[in-house]
């Protein structure tokens, strides 16, 4: 079984799907859903309607939304839908899903090595594997700041300090708070080597953090 599900409602029509492709990508309308089991081939290709469509990750929600189409098409092994409208970014972002295939594949993404859009979507993938925390690994943490380059990187340690490999605790400082309450926790100790460094980084602009 995939890790990364799609279930699509259209009309009186459920579709479970493993894989996506050529999705809300920059210039695409197109949704292509590869289904498991096919009984009938363009079944239902009827009429305009809108998708209710939900995405999963190692059965934890991503996204749900709904988006209106103009037309569905049956193909080889599934259905390609082609969307009246683009997905709205805030409920939906192709970078998390590339993300989701690389998990899946059983591999990972040199975190620092990337550019913040992909940061920042790389911690939007940790927030739905792991969810908000209710707990942590160690009460007592050693952060290096030499390795921390931006904001998301500082993130993304805190992540895998406290709660593990793709564990999320916090995507900007409002999100560290919150994670911080959800944990209870009240005996934290974070210890920040080579410090300097988390301080010319974060604080570049006028005292500001970037």
């Amino acid at each position: 079984m995939k890790d990364l599900r799609i279930h699509i409602a259209y009309g009186r029509n459920d579709i479970e799907g493993t894989y996506m492709s050529s999705f809300a990508k920059e210039g695409s309308y197109i949704l292509d859903v590869t289904t498991e089991n096919i009984v009938e081939i363009g079944s239902i290709t009827h009429e305009i309607n809108v998708l209710n469509v939900s995405i999963e990750f190692c059965n934890r929600l991503y996204t749900q939304f709904d988006c209106e189409v103009t037309s569905v098409k049956g193909t080889d092994s599934g259905y390609s839908f082609r969307l009246k409208n683009r997905i709205p970014t805030y409920c939906y972002d192709q970078r998390v899903i590339e993300i989701f295939r690389i998990w899946q594949n059983g591999k990972d993404l040199p975190f620092l090595e990337q550019p913040i859009s992909i940061k920042k979507a790389y911690l939007k993938a940790c927030l739905c594997y792991s969810g908000v925390p209710r707990s942590v690994m160690n009460s007592i943490v050693i952060v290096d700041c030499q390795f921390i380059h931006d904001k998301y990187d500082l993130f993304l340690m805190l992540g895998k300090s406290l709660i593990g490999s793709r564990g999320y605790f916090g995507q900007d400082f409002d999100g560290v708070k919150d994670c911080l309450f959800s944990c209870g926790i009240t005996n934290l100790e974070i210890q920040f080597v080579n410090s300097g460094n988390l301080k010319k980084t974060l604080f570049q602009r006028g005292g500001r953090s970037i």
